[in-house]
């Protein structure tokens, strides 16, 4: 494969993310990340991954050859836990945009509502487990209710 005039950002922010873990995923969590490579930036990110099992090295292996100018982009990972902070990513080297984005759920969609309220209900028992809701279920289940669910949309825009 021939690319030599081609030019291709090479980075990644990888983080698998548990909605129900509590504690945030901070940027010390990614600029000392243990067992994993900590943030790098600038050349760096194009010769540290040499001999290591990870995508990125698999795509650096790939691309060499080809004669693509290569252009490095942070290169962080962390390990699983809850929800990332807008300021890792922005200390990472991200412009981040967020905009919300409600869920809006109803008798017009009602598989995906009586799917939302059984979860809803269920996380409600685990916490609660004298709440009855079977009964609050069934009576739901040919009419489920409107509901809006908040939800904000995150865009972290490296390069």
């Amino acid at each position: 494969m021939n690319l030599h005039d081609k030019r291709i950002a090479v980075g990644g922010f990888l983080h698998e993310t548990n909605t129900f873990q509590q504690q945030r995923t901070t940027y010390a969590d990614f600029a000392e990340a243990g067992d994993r490579t900590p943030l790098t930036r600038g050349p760096q990110v194009l010769e540290c991954f040499s001999g290591v099992n990870t995508s990125i090295a698999g795509a650096l292996e790939v691309l060499r050859p080809t004669g693509a100018t290569l252009l490095p982009l942070p290169w962080t990972s962390a390990t699983p836990s809850g929800y990332v902070t807008e300021d890792a990513f922005e200390r990472a080297g991200a412009t981040v945009i967020t905009r919300p984005s409600p869920w809006r759920l109803g008798p017009d969609r009602a598989e995906l509502t009586t799917q939302w309220l059984r979860g809803w209900a269920g996380a409600a028992a685990e916490q609660r487990p004298e709440l009855r809701l079977e009964r609050y279920l069934s009576d739901r289940a040919d009419n489920p209710p409107a509901a809006t669910i908040g939800h904000v949309d995150l865009l972290a825009i490296f390069g």
